[in-house]
């Protein structure tokens, strides 16, 4: 297996700070480093209805994350979810679009560390050869 052979998977829905879209930005920029070409399918999810009142804020920084998808970003995909479906429906529903063996999912305000070595060889490698089916990465 190749790094080639990743897709990613990156969620994201409304925080606080939306509109703005450092957070965003940000995490695309880690996921650029370590992956310069693979693609991405962002899963954009819905408002939950005792979010409703973030919906100005939210639809602006939908806006933009698309407006970035068009000139700034590269070969990301954007899904968009009208209404809340999580993630588990967000995959369910995307998940045909995935044309390489392997994913990493990432959620948009949890940036990949980049001042330290991930050994992403090693990893494909314990999948290829049926020694994990699953790696979990953790903020500690």
């Amino acid at each position: 297996m190749h790094k080639n052979d990743v897709t990613i998977i990156l969620a994201t829905s409304i925080i606080p700070d939306h509109p703005n879209t450092d957070m965003i930005d940000e995490t695309i920029r880690s996921i650029r480093f370590h992956f310069p070409e693979n693609e991405i399918i962002m899963q954009i999810d819905g408002l939950r209805k005792e979010q409703k009142h973030r919906k100005k804020d939210y639809d602006e920084y939908k806006s933009r994350v698309l407006w970035k998808c068009l000139h700034e970003y590269k070969n990301v995909l954007p899904i968009i979810f009208d209404k809340h479906s999580h993630q588990s429906t967000m995959m369910r529903e995307t998940i045909d679009l995935i044309q390489t063996s392997l994913i990493l999912y990432v959620e948009g305000d949890a940036p990949l560390v980049t001042d330290e070595v991930i050994d992403w060889q090693k990893c494909l490698d314990l999948i290829e050869y049926d020694k994990a089916i699953t790696i979990r990465f953790h903020f500690e």
